[in-house]
């Protein structure tokens, strides 16, 4: 067992260096896996909650809270830069992917809410000549 009397004060400072870098890493591995975490469960809530908005109003309203500047995506981005530089391609890696699927639903939820209610969306209704 080491201790302090045992130890130069060099190797002592190599030992607490050490230390405190496996502290960091472990750290900021937990931090990795929290906003992994975080981005899976955005994903899901993100797509459900489209999933239930029945008319413009509420599209927009979920594209401010998901996906805006104010959003919770954005929330999540900003911890980005507390991450070493490993960790942070990897996260934004994930981020992206789930922005990317997020935009993509959000586009094909408007494209089907413009087929289905056109009215709503601003666009008027064109009647088909009969033939």
């Amino acid at each position: 067992m080491l201790t302090t009397s045992s130890l130069s004060t060099n190797a002592l400072s190599a030992f607490l260096i050490l230390n405190k870098r496996r502290c960091n890493l472990q750290m900021s591995s937990i931090l990795q896996q929290d906003l992994l975490q975080q981005l899976e469960q955005l994903q899901r809530d993100a797509e459900a909650a489209l999933a239930q908005a029945n008319n413009s109003e509420a599209i927009r309203t979920w594209h401010g809270e998901y996906l805006g500047r104010k959003g919770r995506l954005t929330g999540i981005l900003r911890n980005l830069g507390s991450l070493s530089g490993e960790e942070r391609p990897v996260v934004g890696k994930v981020a992206n992917e789930v922005k990317t699927a997020l935009e993509q639903a959000l586009q094909e939820r408007q494209v089907c809410h413009r087929d289905t209610l056109p009215e709503i969306c601003g666009i008027p209704s064109i009647p088909l000549p009969m033939t």
